[in-house]
């Protein structure tokens, strides 16, 4: 029992979600809007991704404010940024296609609303 309720414990707590071309779906966690954290399984987080080619596709639900984006490496290295503007932040395609092989980089958004900020991890 101890070993289960440990096993639930941190299956729940991990942030590490992984996409690979196989999967080409990978969920958002953070905080989007009211600045309490959430998990893109309860929709609140408004966005889903698709990992296709070399190309990362984020479907924004509710594209209402500018968005901020960073791809960085496991030392929080930035190695893409940019900014998408309110009318074309639907959907936000980032190529990947430069950054290096067999590589755990994470996809950082945020708005000007300092309580929103959400992550996604992805395999390369």
């Amino acid at each position: 029992m101890r070993n289960f309720i440990l096993a639930l414990f941190f299956g729940f707590t991990s942030i590490d979600v992984f996409a690979t071309e196989c999967l080409s779906d990978f969920f958002w966690n953070g905080n989007w809007k009211d600045g309490t954290v959430s998990f893109s399984v309860t929709n609140e987080i408004p966005f889903y991704s698709e990992y296709i080619g070399n190309e990362i596709i984020i479907y924004n639900r509710n594209p209402d404010k500018l968005i901020y984006y960073k791809v960085v490496d496991k030392f929080y290295n930035i190695l893409k940024s940019g900014v998408v503007s309110k009318e074309n932040s639907a959907q936000i395609t980032i190529s990947v296609s430069d950054l290096p092989d067999n590589g755990i980089y994470t996809i950082i958004l945020t708005s000007p609303n300092p309580n929103d900020r959400v992550w996604s991890q992805f395999k390369k």
